[in-house]
């Protein structure tokens, strides 16, 4: 459980071909009106690592995975208020 205001954080190494390094991801969940929004913001050690991922089709996979994500949580919802 975390307190108010916290943001989980994680670290992941940056690999594939980019510069060595490490990327920092936090994610913010914030809950209004019984509707909870998910953002994640990605640091890279530099700009051109940044820009060598947006290259990659990650952000597509990633949001294809958001995307199902959101299916399966809208289904469990609907499941759990019969």
């Amino acid at each position: 459980m975390r307190a108010p205001g916290e943001q989980p954080v994680q670290a992941g190494l940056v690999h594939g071909g980019w510069d060595a390094g490490e990327a920092v991801v936090t994610t913010v969940l914030d809950e209004r009106d019984g509707r909870t929004t998910m953002t994640t913001t990605v640091r890279h050690p530099s700009r051109e690592v940044r820009d060598s991922v947006l290259r990659t089709p990650m952000e597509r996979g990633a949001g294809e995975a958001y995307d199902r994500l959101a299916e399966l949580l809208d289904e469990m919802t609907k499941g759990a208020s019969r």
